[in-house]
Order: structure tokens, then sequence, then C-alpha cells
């Protein structure tokens, strides 16, 4: 599941002014290339990821901190965290960022970021290692540096498609979700001809604005359980004397298999 989740949370964050190579959402969702503007100590939302043949995951976003980072920015510690069941009472993966505001959740924009697998000890990232996740790493990666046989996911639309991307907007709905009726307006996402995404931005979703999102070729979908204002840490700082991750691409010894 921390696999279909972490894809998921590279497609929604992902999509900042400065995106990695091969972008995954077109210009002008102005609402998600810079989220965390609007972001406020305390928000989180939190989303069921159904990703048919009955796979389902849950995952939980919430802003907890506010600072100024290492080069005078101003940016929020978001906490994140994955895992099989609603309550997430074992989070299989949890993340800790400290993000710039004006950036959001990519390559330049996170400065610093701590994670967990399970209720594991908390570990930082170095941070020449947070570009490679933040430009689609794997959770199997993190955990066992780049080991053959995994591989990050990848974009929806390769780079040079986007010339090829229609963005049709509606009207303002009411819009039923697992954590209520909410305001929001459909966005809908072409390639060519084909409806490939589908959005509902609401302003009564705190942090991402996302109610729910539809990939109808593949029947994906996720959407919105619950949301609020009154969020505090779940994941802890580590100590200064623990290790932090380092990631490496692993060669082989000369001669070898």
């Amino acid at each position: 599941m921390s696999g279909l989740a972490v894809a998921w949370i590279v497609l929604v964050v992902g999509s900042g002014p400065h995106p990695p190579k091969g972008r995954l959402l077109p210009p002008g969702l102005e609402r998600l290339e810079a989220p965390l503007r609007e972001a406020r100590v305390g928000d989180w939302v939190s989303y069921r990821i159904q990703g048919g043949a009955g796979r389902e995951g849950h995952w939980r976003m919430a802003v907890v901190g506010e600072e100024l980072d290492a080069q005078g920015r101003s940016a929020v510690w978001l906490e994140m965290e994955f895992g099989a069941e609603a309550k997430l009472a074992n989070p299989l993966l949890r993340f800790r960022m400290l993000a710039v505001r004006d950036a959001g959740l990519v390559p330049g924009g996170v400065s610093r970021l701590i994670v967990a697998f399970g209720f594991d000890r908390p570990q930082e990232l170095e941070p020449s290692a947070i570009e490679r996740v933040l430009s689609g790493t794997s959770a199997a990666e993190i955990e066992g540096g780049w080991q053959n046989g995994h591989s990050a996911p990848r974009p929806l639309f390769p780079g040079g498609a986007e010339d090829k991307l229609t963005v049709r907007r509606g009207g303002q709905v009411r819009l039923l979700t697992a954590a209520g009726t909410v305001s929001a307006t459909p966005v809908e996402l072409f390639y060519r001809r084909t409806l490939v995404q589908r959005f509902w931005i609401s302003p009564d979703v705190p942090v991402l604005h996302l109610a729910r999102i539809e990939l109808p070729a593949t029947s994906h979908t996720m959407e919105t359980t619950g949301y609020g204002h009154n969020a505090t840490a779940r994941i802890p700082e580590p100590s200064a004397s623990t290790p932090k991750i380092r990631l490496e691409r692993q060669v082989d010894e000369p001669g070898g298999p």
C-alpha cells in the first residue's frame, strides 16, 4: 500500500512552480501549484485512496508549525502519514518536512525532511537526498537505498506532452464526500480528447484544497474523509545523535553479477 500512497502524494503535491523533470500537472491549476500560502498551523486533512482491485489506503496531512528556514524563507512544518486503515493507528510510513510557503513540496522548496517507517525511530535525510525523494523516489528506495528492481513513480505526462493538455473548469457545486458536503469547483484535465483526471477543488478543505480526484482510465480515486484546524505534532524530531539517511546509487563491483 505504501507504494500506492507515495505515487499519489507525488501526483498531488509534486506540481509546484518549479517541478521536477516531467511535471505531473499542467500550468493553470493555481490552487494545486502553491497550496501552502494559505496553510495555517493546526490545519489538517485526511484522504482515502482507492486503487481498483480492492486496493485501499489512507493518508493524512497536517500543518503543525511554522518558522523561517535556513535561507530566511517563510516555511511550515508538515506531517504526512500513510496507512491501511482510516484512523492511521498503525501507520506504514510517516513524513515530517519543513516546506517553503511560496514553493510547496518541490525540490528547492523543502529544506528538511524526516521519515519514519511505522513506529520506528524517525530519521532525517541528508540535504542532498531530499531532491531525490521529492523527484519521485519510492518508499522502497528510501528504506533500502537505490536497490535493483525498484523504480520511481512515473509522471502521468512525460516532458513535451503539455501542449496536448486541455483544462476545463466548471461552476461551483455542492459535493458530497466522506467528510461531508463541501463547496467545490470541478476541473477536468484532457489529454488530446481523452479525460485523464477530474478534480474537485474546495476552499472548505484546508491545506491542499482538494476534495476529490478521479483517474477514470484506471478507476483510481482519492477523496477527503475528514479535515479540521486542531492538528498538533505527532512525529517527533530525531535527536542530534541519530544518524541521517543518505541515498546513494549502488554500484556493482567489477566482475560482479
